[in-house]
């Protein structure tokens, strides 16, 4: 995620190398999102206990990585609104003026 969005960013002429905590902020957030998604898939997002005969025991309750996929969405949201990856935000952010991924993107992005 990281190679890919650096260079897409670069070539955009968005991100220099002051933003390279904002973009390891988004792509964790991503990692996170991914994570829980995978779990919330395995075991649904209702977790309920049962005794051996089937019966349900307790309240169901929500299951935990719902939350955390939520608010891992939220926040690559609102990243992806800073660096002008939405469309409504897109009008928003400017390219910055001769910086189009340039030495800064080789010795930051590793490309």
């Amino acid at each position: 995620m990281w190679r890919r969005l650096a260079r897409q960013l670069a070539a955009a002429g968005v991100s220099t190398e002051l933003d390279s905590i904002a973009l390891r902020a988004l792509c964790e957030s991503y990692v996170t999102y991914e994570d829980a998604c995978e779990k919330v898939h395995k075991s649904g997002s209702v977790n309920a206990q049962f005794d051996a005969e089937g019966h349900l025991v307790g309240i169901p309750y929500q299951n935990p990585y719902l939350a955390v996929r939520n608010r891992a969405l939220d926040h690559i949201l609102k990243m992806l609104a800073e660096f002008g990856m939405t469309p409504s935000s897109r009008t928003r952010v400017k390219a910055v003026e001769g910086k189009t991924g340039g030495s800064h993107a080789k010795d930051l992005f590793g490309f």
